[in-house]
């Protein structure tokens, strides 16, 4: 398990290398970076490169603890919308999209390469199947837009398997996959021999941009001092809500089971359903380990049942586990043993790819986020843009992934998850999930209504009540309780809590108000 949620992912199996530093004291630098996932640390060692002084601050007590520890770590030149998609909303500019994921995946290869990082990184081709016949028209368009932007591709009648069911597909050559944690305990070692200063066990609080510095303080009242600022923590820790509105939190679950050598090849296969599931192979010694991923909903939303379900059936349940298992274990029968259940969040942008620059209204200070199911090649991407941008390097990419843009052919999607997130306030005058708080069971959490309020309350597993406020510290939506992960997650804009209130994931700063406990709770 990593400190971001109750899960343990594949790649948890592989130990920190490195221990690092707690702030303690005033300090300068050309460039802070709060973040120590592959967004955060790849910048780090980008910049350093250059000659900048850098420090890494990262809240979590190890580097990578947030998303990068729960991605598949998929090196693919796509995100969750199909080209197809993407030429509708982009135009021309596919072929920029398609061209800077390339850089991504390729750069992630020569890092790994240059400081000798053992992380299992492989090129494998991607297969891109259709399992119901009313999808075989949206793959022949996939395939002819690629074609179009002078990606190879090869059309299949079937999967080009032994055992896989005879389903059409294309295929991609020239994607790649690793291990996301040797990797990334690997490149916290080349950052540190490159002269950055990680701390870990500090986290950011206050954000001040002056004219001619920026100004971070911590939660424990100290100051860094900079020339430019960059926020890289999946979704950016903010009050501002110029970023938050075009961008959408999703969770999304992987299952991993484990697979004989041999018996498949090292590949990346997704299918054309809505939303999508996505699968690739780990390497073990002795076996492999098939992961499949999918199932996903937006972040602390009913996704199935409605406004009137029961708590139960409000988003991240177990049995979104159990029909990603039984989809893989159809496709590929060669699935064995089940090893691994874990879930993730994904930021999902308008127009379908991230956003990576300027922050919007500032001039010291950058943001990576939006990454739309492709984190790792988007934050090695956006790591080279905002490298460029701080070093006044020109990027053919900066008006593509600019923070500030406004997509008008994404109008539809930006009014849509406008409204979605809107609606979420209606919590605040529905009842709660349950009446009273010995319904609650030991180990899991419960919104209740207290007259006009609402508390989010945790009965952790000894039985001792724990109560806080309900509403999100970032813009106010009532948070919702997440019985996988054993978190309280903001249907708004992603901001995420552990069982405790204290905060993950932002865009929130702060941890839920902390409410004393009542006699009636006793």
């Amino acid at each position: 398990m990593n400190l971001s949620g109750n899960t343990t992912s594949v790649w948890m199996d592989v130990k920190p290398t490195q221990t690092f530093d707690t702030l303690n004291q005033f300090v300068e630098c050309d460039v802070c970076v709060i973040g120590a996932g592959i967004a955060g640390l790849t910048t780090a060692y980008m910049l350093a490169k250059q000659g900048k002084d850098v420090i890494v601050v990262e809240k979590f007590s190890q580097i990578a603890q947030g998303e990068t520890g729960r991605t598949t770590a998929q090196l693919v030149t796509f995100t969750d919308f199909s080209y197809t998609q993407l030429k509708r909303m982009h135009g021309d500019q596919v072929k920029l999209i398609a061209e800077s994921h390339r850089y991504g995946l390729e750069t992630i290869g020569r890092i790994a390469l240059d400081e000798k990082i053992n992380c299992d990184y492989r090129s494998v081709p991607v297969f891109l199947f259709a399992p119901r016949e009313e999808d075989y028209e949206k793959l022949d368009k996939e395939a002819q837009t690629l074609l179009e932007m002078g990606i190879m591709v090869t059309r299949h009648a079937r999967l080009p398997t032994k055992g896989l069911p005879e389903y059409p597909c294309i295929e991609v050559p020239g994607m790649a996959q690793m291990h996301a944690l040797k990797y990334m305990y690997g490149l916290g070692d080349a950052v540190e021999r490159r002269g950055v200063k990680i701390y870990t066990n500090t986290k950011a609080t206050t954000i001040d941009e002056k004219d001619a510095h920026v100004e971070i303080k911590t939660a424990e009242g100290h100051l860094i001092r900079c020339q430019h600022l960059v926020t890289a923590t999946n979704s950016p820790v903010s009050v501002l809500t110029g970023v938050h509105l075009k961008q959408a939190a999703w969770r999304t679950y992987v299952v991993g089971m484990r697979v004989e050598k041999g018996s498949l090849p090292y590949a990346i296969w997704w299918d054309t359903l809505e939303p999508y599931h996505y699968v690739r192979l780990v390497e073990f010694p002795d076996y492999d380990v098939l992961t499949a991923g999918g199932e996903d909903h937006h972040t602390g939303r009913d996704e199935k049942g409605g406004p009137d379900v029961d708590t139960e059936e409000k988003g991240e349940t177990p049995e979104r586990f159990e029909s990603l298992e039984s989809w893989a274990r159809e496709i590929f029968p060669q699935c064995g043993e089940l090893l691994y259940k874990w879930s993730g969040q994904v930021m999902e942008s308008a127009d379908g790819i991230g956003y990576n620059g300027r922050q919007p209204h500032k001039d010291r200070s950058f943001i990576i986020t939006g990454d739309t199911g492709s984190g790792t090649t988007n934050a090695t991407l956006g790591a080279r843009l905002i490298t460029d941008l701080i070093t006044g390097v020109e990027n053919p990419w900066e008006k593509l992934y600019s923070p500030s843009r406004l997509n008008l052919r994404a109008i539809d999607e930006l009014v849509k998850e406008g409204a979605a997130a809107f609606w979420q306030f209606k919590e605040h005058v529905t009842s709660g999930d349950v009446e009273n708080s010995s319904e609650i069971a030991n180990g899991s959490g419960a919104i209740i209504r207290e007259g006009l309020k609402k508390v989010a309350k945790y009965k952790d597993d000894q039985g001792e009540l724990h109560r806080m406020s309900a509403i999100c510290p970032h813009l106010g939506c009532v948070v919702q309780w997440n019985g996988v992960e054993k978190s309280w997650d903001c249907p708004c804009h992603g901001s995420r809590f552990d069982c405790y209130g204290k905060v993950l994931n932002g865009p929130a700063v702060s941890d839920l108000e902390t409410i004393e406990v009542e006699a009636a709770d006793l």
